[in-house]
């Protein structure tokens, strides 16, 4: 998958099967709409994320390969997905909402939103390859894209490692740090 409009699909999907059970799923465009890179070409990245959904396969306990989706349609006037699951695939969306509670949130889908656009500006930003910076909660989300809505435990549960783990990939600031010192202030060390 090459986008993180197909990982907000997938939680989204974890989300309402777990809850309701319902198969077919439908998916307002509004509750992704977050996720578009570029909101005017939105129908044009629904049609990729289809086919790369359409296309993705699961591995069973068993080592069989299944689809997760074998229909998925997407009513453009009406901005509404519709999306069939694979009955095979039912015990899997099972073991994720069990193994990974958070993963099917609102707030999960927030988080993997923003992690990558925080990197990416946190770069950018800082020409030099260590230092110290003080930032308020409100900067964060204001220069950083994080929700100032969050809690500062998800935000150092979640985001920090989600940063860490990019910066290490790319061997990048290994003494990355995000701390909270108060409630409104954070302190961000490389």
């Amino acid at each position: 998958m090459d986008s993180f409009l197909e990982a907000s699909l997938i939680s989204i999907i974890v989300e309402r099967f777990n809850h309701d059970g319902k198969n077919p799923l439908s998916v307002s465009v509004s509750a992704v709409e977050h996720q578009f890179q570029t909101p005017a070409d939105a129908d044009k990245e629904i049609k990729l994320a289809s086919k790369n959904l359409l296309s993705l396969q699961l591995t069973t306990s068993a080592g069989l390969k299944i689809s997760l989706i074998p229909h998925f349609a997407y009513n453009m006037d009406k901005q509404l997905m519709v999306i069939d699951l694979n009955p095979a695939a039912f015990q899997t969306l099972i073991a994720v909402h069990d193994q990974f509670p958070d993963f099917d949130t609102a707030s999960w889908r927030e988080l993997e939103s923003r992690h990558t656009q925080l990197t990416d500006l946190f770069l950018q930003s800082q020409p030099v390859d260590h230092g110290e910076l003080s930032v308020t909660r409100q900067q964060l989300a204001d220069q950083f894209g994080v929700d100032a809505m969050l809690p500062s435990s998800m935000i150092t549960k979640y985001v920090v490692p989600k940063i860490k783990s990019e910066f290490v990939a790319h061997q990048w600031f290994p003494n990355f740090k995000l701390q909270a010192t108060t409630d409104d202030q954070y302190k961000i060390t490389w």
